[in-house]
């Protein structure tokens, strides 16, 4: 077994490139309804990747519109601002990782599982009045510490996943058994390099550690809709089972389970919509 220090992975991420700037500015701006639409077109022209990737979902049958949208300008009229801002934020933070193929870890489903758990945060923030936005961002970033494992350390997390298998315990557990830390706490130190905001960095650090003190809403919602995706397979992995629902975050979240149930066809059709951003 190998264990990693947090400085290790601390020193590894601080190599990753940044986040582009147009996302960032996006980030920190999801309160911001003023934003000028010309302008904000202009900076994202400069990166085409991510205008390819939010016009192939803005062009998608979830939208059902009549016409092909050819712009981000026309997206944002279209779409609106929160709907393309998500979008692009989305693509930035997928487009920081190659999608190339990794052996024994399949990357198609790591994202799909995370844009079902940022798609399910996002629908169920309704009721408690946060940000959709924050919310999404926050599932979409929620497992993102196992990337930089998948990457960086393969050896040292096949070796995650033969505990996993080996001992039967959740794939957190075989993390911090091997490795010494776990995937929260390098996803905290990722998100932080990055520069997001110290809610969301709050999220994906403690989005498994629900009963161990008072947990933000953010932090239930996300927790929640972590779970209910692995229970509901999206993106299933194949080790690790669905995690234990905490019974503060269920109650934080203020989750009526007649309400969920009757927006998993929602949700599911968003999931279908945002996994285009999935080369």
């Amino acid at each position: 077994m190998t264990a990693l220090s947090l400085e290790t992975m601390r020193s590894r991420v601080a190599t990753l490139p940044a986040m582009p700037s147009v996302a960032m500015e996006l980030m920190l701006a999801f309160s911001d309804e003023e934003l000028e639409i010309e302008t904000l077109a202009r900076k994202l022209s400069w990166d085409q990747a991510l205008v390819a990737r939010v016009l192939r979902v803005a062009n998608s049958p979830f939208y059902g519109l009549r016409r092909q949208i050819c712009t981000v300008q026309e997206a944002i009229v279209v779409l609106g601002l929160s709907s393309v801002r998500m979008l692009v934020t989305a693509a930035a933070i997928i487009g920081q990782f190659p999608m190339r193929a990794r052996r024994d870890h399949d990357l198609h489903a790591f994202w799909r599982h995370s844009i079902g758990v940022a798609c399910c945060a996002k629908l169920l923030c309704a009721g408690v009045r946060q940000n959709p936005d924050t919310a999404f961002v926050c599932g979409l970033l929620h497992d993102i510490g196992r990337l930089v494992l998948v990457h960086y350390y393969p050896e040292q997390y096949a070796q995650v996943e033969d505990y996993c298998i080996r001992e039967d315990v959740s794939r957190l557990d075989a993390e911090r058994a091997v490795l010494g830390l776990d995937h929260a706490a390098i996803g905290a130190a990722l998100v932080a390099h990055w520069n997001f905001p110290a809610q969301i960095q709050q999220v994906v650090a403690g989005h498994h550690l629900t009963e161990a003190a008072a947990p933000s809403v953010l932090t239930s919602l996300t927790h929640v809709a972590d779970v209910i995706c692995h229970a509901l397979e999206i993106g299933a992995e194949p080790v690790g089972g669905v995690p234990l629902l905490s019974e503060t975050a269920w109650a934080a979240a203020q989750i009526e389970w007649s309400e969920l149930t009757s927006r998993f066809a929602q949700i599911e059709a968003q999931i279908e919509s945002a996994s285009l951003l999935i080369d």
